[in-house]
């Protein structure tokens, strides 16, 4: 999380010599941390979420209550952009013509990645989420569930799940 960790001499973040206005387009992880970092070396900047909140996946990965710190680090990086005096736009989706319309000097697009449902039969059935729907919208899930797929995604919903009594 943290590059500098043991090179922050080396690695500091140095004052610009000339303050420019820059767009972030994304507010998970890799778009706040983009937003912080210019920020901290004197730009002006602007952020936009199309969501109605920051954090993108951390907010689904820390939503498991064995895994708060995730939960935590989300709060600090809105903490920190509040600090900064970040400009954050929530729920403003932004495309190329918005983006020409503010003529920002630098655009940094962080919008994420899409996860892939692999072509198993009966994905389709209603009954059928995705781990990540089913960390959004856990009323989706039942009292009995099946979690296919051993990965770390899998075996901490099948634990979260456990632990909730399904």
């Amino acid at each position: 999380m943290n590059p500098q960790a043991q090179r922050e001499v080396r690695m500091a973040y140095k004052p610009v010599f000339r303050e420019k206005d820059v767009l972030v387009v994304g507010g998970g992880v890799a778009g706040m941390e983009a937003a912080r970092v210019a920020a901290l070396r004197g730009h002006d900047v602007d952020l936009y979420e199309a969501k109605d909140a920051l954090g993108g996946e951390l907010v689904v990965a820390g939503s498991h209550s064995f895994k708060h710190e995730i939960a935590e680090l989300n709060q600090w990086y809105q903490h920190m952009l509040d600090h900064l005096d970040v400009d954050v736009h929530l729920g403003k989706a932004m495309d190329v013509e918005s983006i020409c319309k503010k003529k920002p000097d630098v655009v940094i697009l962080a919008t994420g990645a899409v996860p892939t449902i692999p072509p198993v039969p009966g994905t389709d059935d209603p009954k059928v989420v995705d781990s990540i729907t089913a960390l959004e919208q856990p009323e989706k899930v039942g009292s009995s569930v099946i979690v296919v797929g051993g990965g770390s995604v899998g075996c901490e919903c099948a634990l979260g799940w456990a632990q909730e009594g399904k």
